[in-house]
This record gives structure tokens, C-alpha cells and sequence, in this order.
């Protein structure tokens, strides 16, 4: 089964006719797409707080943020785990989420419910970051969320900065590849050793440490 790919080459563009359908990029092009293999997680978890504190003896004292929140408190974060699905990173969606209130016991959701409204604006956070979306579009999917734009930008900079040397190292690794092919076949031999390919390992360990930090973003305190 052949896995799903991103491009984690962010440069622009600077082909003679950028951007037309059906054109492809010229060979020297700086955005030729590199693409990396990424599977498609199929379970995630978040934590979704849906309002306000309303724990007055915690406001202004040592413990208030502490997570201590009292039971009935509406900015008492919720654990939500939901599935995935979709074949392809640009159709993953979230479905199925589920949650355990304060006491304990299961919580279910409709498609109109403020939690599962809050999950799927934190997957499509997770989404725009993993496909490599320019920065108004990732900060607009933030504001839609009512995320936090500081923080936003930061795992948006974190994100550049990944993919950059991951598309380094996705080429170095092909060259590499293509030259161990080379020396290989010259040997007369008929199949070639395969090894990990680098880039597909980082690039999976990025995006399970970007769900961690999206997963706490609507968590309150």
C-alpha cells in the first residue's frame, strides 16, 4: 500500500509561468516539489475547554492555571479522542470524536456541538501545518478556531524551518540513491539493498510532536 505524500519544498515559485495549470516546473526551478512519505494518522487526541472560568476562588490565587479546575467549570479541559479518515492528508477529516466528562462517564457528540466544531478546527490547523500552507492561510484557519495567534505563529516558523532541512535531506538522500543504484547495477547486481529513507522517519516524528502541541492549544488551563 503506497503511503500518502507531502511536498516540504516551501520555496516560491520562479518559473516563467507560475502558478499555470497543466505547466510543469522548469528543471531549475527552486519549488520543484519534493515529496516524502507520511502516513496518515488514524487516531488523535485533543483537549478542548469550551469556555471561561467560572472557579472564583482560583481567580488571582497560586493555583489559578494550575488545571485545577472544579468539576462543573466550563473552562475544565475535556479529553476528545477522534478518528481520522481520508485517504490523502488534503481529505482527512475529523469523525467519531468521543470524550469522558468530570465524572467519568462517556460523552457523545453531534456534527453541531461546540467540542466536536473545536476538534475539527484544531485538525485543520494540524493540516494546513503539515501541508506546508503559507502564513495568512495558516493564521486564517487560527482565527476560525479561535486560536491563539502568538502561538500559531510560532509552530508556523517551527514548520519552515523543518521542512527546509527536510527538503535537503529528501534530495541529498535521492542523490544518494540514485548513485548506490548506479554502483550497484555496475556490479551486475539485480536487486538493491533498501535502508531507511531519513527524511520520511524526521518528517513522521515532526508531525507527531505537532498534534501533541495542536492537541493542548484549546485545553484552557
Amino acid at each position: 500500500m503506497n503511503l500518502p505524500t507531502v511536498n516540504v519544498n516551501l520555496k516560491p515559485c520562479d518559473c516563467q509561468w507560475p502558478g499555470e495549470r497543466g505547466v510543469p516546473h522548469a528543471a531549475t526551478c527552486r519549488a520543484t516539489p519534493v515529496h516524502v512519505p507520511l502516513p496518515i494518522p488514524r487516531s488523535v487526541t485533543f483537549q478542548v475547554a469550551l469556555g471561561e472560568c467560572t472557579c472564583e476562588a482560583m481567580i488571582g490565587s497560586a493555583t489559578h492555571g494550575a488545571g485545577r479546575h472544579a468539576d462543573a467549570c466550563p473552562a475544565r479541559p475535556v479529553k476528545i479522542s477522534c478518528s481520522i479518515s481520508g485517504s490523502t492528508w488534503e481529505e482527512s477529516e475529523v469523525t467519531d470524536p468521543e470524550g469522558h466528562g468530570a465524572d467519568g462517564r462517556l460523552v457523545g457528540f453531534t456534527m453541531s456541538s461546540p467540542m466536536w466544531q473545536a476538534c475539527r478546527a484544531l485538525w485543520a490547523l494540524v493540516k494546513a501545518l503539515v501541508l506546508g500552507w503559507n502564513g495568512e492561510a495558516v493564521r486564517a484557519v487560527a482565527v476560525s478556531g479561535g486560536l491563539d495567534l502568538k502561538k500559531i505563529d510560532l509552530m508556523f516558523q517551527q514548520m519552515r524551518t523543518v521542512y527546509a532541512a527536510l527538503a535537503d535531506m529528501a534530495r541529498a538522500e535521492e542523490a544518494h540513491a540514485s548513485a548506490y543504484s548506479r554502483a550497484w547495477g555496475a556490479m551486475g547486481e539485480d536487486s538493491i539493498p533498501s535502508g531507511r529513507r531519513s527524511a520520511h522517519w524526521v518528517l513522521a516524528h515532526y508531525v507527531d510532536r505537532l498534534i501533541e502541541q495542536v492537541g493542548i492549544l484549546n485545553g484552557g488551563q
